[in-house]
């Protein structure tokens, strides 16, 4: 996603998932500071608090972690991400969450 994309558009109480690869090295530094930046809307699935699932590859980790709230709560997250990132440029995926009723 495109931090100039304006055509985004999502409910203020959305949820997303974020997914993006960590060296192995790094993934816990990254995470520490995300948590940090966006403790609230980052990384909780009711009841769980800063949650994120991490699958172990070769030489990265995969990422998923949830974000709720608003686009500009999403757009900070990626802005966030790729400062921590040790990568120059950093490949992630966002998703929208549905929950059935």
């Amino acid at each position: 996603m495109d931090e100039d994309n304006h055509s985004l558009a999502f409910d203020p109480e959305s949820r997303v998932k974020l997914i993006f690869l960590a060296p192995r090295s790094s993934t816990q530094d990254i995470l520490q500071y995300l948590l940090k930046k966006i403790p609230r809307e980052l990384g909780s699935i009711s009841p769980h608090k800063h949650s994120a699932f991490i699958t172990s590859g070769a030489d990265e980790n995969k990422v998923e972690m949830v974000v709720n709230g608003s686009v500009e709560v999403l757009r900070s997250a990626i802005n966030e991400l790729k400062l921590v990132h040790p990568f120059e440029e950093v490949g992630y995926e966002v998703y929208r969450l549905e929950c059935a009723s």
